[in-house]
């Protein structure tokens, strides 16, 4: 009976150290695991700091492409100021031009006028002659 009794304590310590193994090894499971979640949350907030950083370029493009759609848009409007410049210049030469002619005709009509005056002055030189032979 003692050799039973003996038998059964050995039993019972063996069975308790398979419980404390079972025990320590479901704590080193639960360890792993929850250094699997530590490096799952580390990975995820690398993922995050990625996104971070793709937003941030993402943000970045975007700004880049509104400076140029402004600077296309200012080069725009540049370009209608000059086509307006060019506006105004061709008129004032239009109008120079137009002042010319004018200028032009007052200078022919003077040369008309004055070949009327001397074609009047022809006639009374005629008629001065003709009297002076007259009186003779």
């Amino acid at each position: 009976m003692k050799k039973y009794i003996v038998g059964l304590k050995r039993n019972l310590v063996l069975f308790t150290v398979h419980i404390a193994y079972s025990n320590f090894y479901i704590a080193h499971l639960k360890m792993h695991k929850a250094l699997l979640n530590f490096y799952n949350g580390y990975l995820n907030m690398q993922n995050a700091h990625l996104n971070l950083h793709i937003a941030y370029s993402n943000f970045y493009i975007v700004h880049l492409k509104m400076h140029e759609a402004l600077s296309d848009f200012y080069n725009g409007y540049l370009n209608v100021q000059d086509a307006h410049l060019n506006l105004h210049n061709a008129y004032s030469n239009f109008y120079i031009v137009h002042l010319k002619m004018h200028k032009a005709f007052l200078n022919f009509y003077n040369a008309y006028l004055n070949v009327q005056d001397a074609h009047l002055n022809l006639h009374i030189a005629h008629l001065k002659m003709y009297k002076a032979l007259s009186n003779i």
